[in-house]
C-alpha cells in the first residue's frame, strides 16, 4: 500500500470519528437546552399566575 493510500485512510476514519463525537455532544447540548426551555417555561407560568392574583 502507498503512502497517500495509508494517509487517506487513516485521516478518513479520523474525520468519521470526529463527526460522531460532535454529534453527540450536540445531543448533550440539545437535552440540556430543553431542560432548560422547560424549567423557565414552569417559571414563567408560575410567575405569570402570580400577576393574575
Amino acid at each position: 500500500m502507498t503512502t497517500w493510500k495509508r494517509q487517506a485512510i487513516d485521516g478518513l476514519t479520523g474525520l468519521f470519528s470526529d463527526k460522531v463525537k460532535r454529534a453527540e455532544d450536540n445531543e448533550v447540548e440539545v437535552k440540556e437546552l430543553h431542560a432548560k426551555i422547560g424549567k423557565l417555561a414552569v417559571e414563567n407560568d408560575f410567575l405569570s399566575q402570580g400577576l393574575k392574583r
